[in-house]
């Protein structure tokens, strides 16, 4: 079984798919950096609003402070979530996982310095993974839990981080004086996504910049299908249809030279197909009268020679005027269904007593010039008739194209000469010579309409004996 092609095979398919994926690619780099460039302000936004929370409640510390340490401040109402207290010795530590953050600190101290407070050391840490359970944390709900009808209960920064988007800490610690430290672990306050924001962005973009792929892909790539099928069309000797010369110059200019040669290559061909009958049908008028004149010899073996050769040159001559009504293509095409066509065909040759057989085939319709591919069989049946004595017609498909097979029992040709005996007069001298008759006209005649029609006709020699010829059309 063929693998299915993963890539798209017309142009503007290759396009498209080019350019969405740097597109995709591009705007992947692009979400990172807005990510990576949203995570880092929502860090700095976390630790400003721990900074600034922890700084206030330093600056409503009453004067006189409680003997007894530790001291956990109750929470207000619609405050901060985290624990506050006031403890002898510094509870913020790196040793459990936690990253120092240095550089928040000249900020800290701007704050605490605008409320009147000089902090002897400050200490910052981010705990970015679940941190280890401090004991200041049921310490700290305990407290809370016993507060009075203007506090309520918060739950400790261990259960506050039970929220996956809350397993992050910040722990800020500030020697008030020798000894006396303000110490809070605060859970990061969850912030605003913009995740979603930037893929809906990115994908109204991407859909944006297909449709315009898409556009332009399909402006450039029609006048190239135009090509495709006018030539197809010129070589299947249609009508010629002139192409639009619009769009980009280099492609108004290619359209303008293809026109050009199409109306050259149709005239040339015309001419020469025109000379061809003339030449052929003129020769009737002085072969006529020559038959005449050969009436009158006296020698009656002389006579019956002259008229036999000019009996020879009359059907030539006719065969040439044939071949040249089959090759102009002024034919039209039609619908035919082939295996009706077929059948008629061969009727009428079983019925003139030959042994011609076709196999059975499930019918479809072709586009054909019928009288033209009716002649083209005729002549190769008949050659097979003329040199293997039956003829045997078989159709099958591939690749878009209609294979006729017609074979017969003959003692087939070489290698060498399945090649040149399409080609126009040309008679082995073996058993297919001209002593069985033939003006060497039929196999070329029937090579020239599978060519006008798209086609090709393929020679070959069968196993053990005989000759095929398969006629190949397109569907």
């Amino acid at each position: 079984m063929t693998p299915k092609r993963l890539y798209p095979r017309t142009l503007a398919g290759q396009l498209i798919a080019l350019l969405f994926g740097v597109l995709i690619i591009a705007q992947l780099i692009n979400l990172v950096l807005l990510v990576g460039t949203q995570r880092f302000q929502a860090r700095a936004n976390a630790f400003n609003t721990a900074m600034e929370h922890t700084a206030r409640l330093i600056a409503e510390l009453p004067e006189d402070r409680p003997i007894e340490l530790p001291y956990v401040l109750p929470r207000e109402r619609g405050s901060v979530r985290g624990v506050f207290f006031v403890s002898r010795d510094n509870q913020v530590s790196t040793n459990d996982g936690g990253i120092d953050q240095p550089r928040y600190e000249p900020r800290f101290r701007t704050l605490l310095e605008e409320r009147d407070i000089t902090p002897l050391r400050t200490s910052i840490v981010f705990f970015p993974n679940r941190p280890p359970r401090h004991p200041m944390s049921d310490y700290g709900s305990a407290m809370q839990h016993g507060g009075t009808s203007t506090t309520e209960t918060s739950p400790s920064p261990n259960n506050i981080r039970d929220r996956r988007s809350e397993l992050q800490e910040i722990r800020l610690s500030v020697e008030l004086e020798p000894g006396v430290w303000f110490n809070a672990m605060l859970p990061r306050l969850p912030t605003e996504s913009l995740t979603g924001r930037i893929l809906l962005a990115t994908s109204l973009l991407l859909g944006l910049s297909l449709l315009a792929v898409w556009f332009f892909a399909r402006r450039i790539s029609r006048p190239i299908s135009s090509f495709a099928l006018a030539a197809e069309r010129l070589g299947r000797g249609e009508d010629p249809e002139l192409l639009s010369e619009t769009g980009p110059d280099d492609m108004r200019l290619a359209a303008s030279a293809f026109n050009t040669m199409q109306t050259r290559v149709t005239r040339m061909l015309e001419t020469q197909r025109t000379m061809l009958r003339a030449v052929g049908h003129d020769l009737r008028t002085p072969l006529t009268s020559l038959r005449l004149r050969a009436e009158n010899i006296a020698d009656d073996i002389e006579r019956e020679k002259v008229i036999s050769t000019l009996a020879d040159m009359t059907v030539m001559t006719e065969e040439i005027l044939s071949w040249a009504k089959d090759a102009s293509g002024t034919e039209s095409l039609a619908s035919v269904d082939l295996r009706s066509f077929l059948e008629s065909l061969t009727d009428d040759y079983q019925d003139q007593g030959h042994d011609v057989f076709l196999h059975d085939f499930e019918s479809f319709t072709v586009k054909i010039r019928r009288t033209s591919i009716k002649r083209a069989l005729q002549n190769l049946i008949n050659n097979a008739l003329q040199f293997g004595q039956s003829a045997s017609v078989s159709v099958t498909c591939a690749n878009n194209m209609v294979n006729i097979d017609i074979a017969d029992t003959g003692p087939g040709v070489t290698e060498v000469q399945l090649t040149e005996i399409l080609k126009p007069f040309v008679r082995l001298e073996t058993s297919r010579s001209k002593d069985t008759g033939g003006t060497g006209l039929g196999l070329s005649i029937a090579n020239s309409i599978a060519q006008i029609h798209g086609g090709t006709l393929t020679l070959s020699n069968q196993k053990p004996n005989g000759l095929r010829a398969t006629l190949s059309l397109p569907i």
